[in-house]
């Protein structure tokens, strides 16, 4: 086998390590924003509703 054949996989396997660290990255953030909230906080819903804590 040349490294031609194996450049797409090569690229496949990191383009899906840079997104699987990326939704890491998105995840760690959305549970560091949960912990720090505190009552009275105001949020908008995903449902784009706004409310209280």
């Amino acid at each position: 086998m040349s490294i031609v054949t194996l450049l797409p996989f090569i690229v496949l396997i990191g383009a899906m390590f840079l997104m699987t660290r990326s939704a890491k990255k998105k995840q760690q953030q959305a549970a560091q924003m949960r912990d720090e909230m505190q009552p009275g906080t105001g949020v908008r819903t995903i449902g784009g509703m706004y409310a209280t804590v």
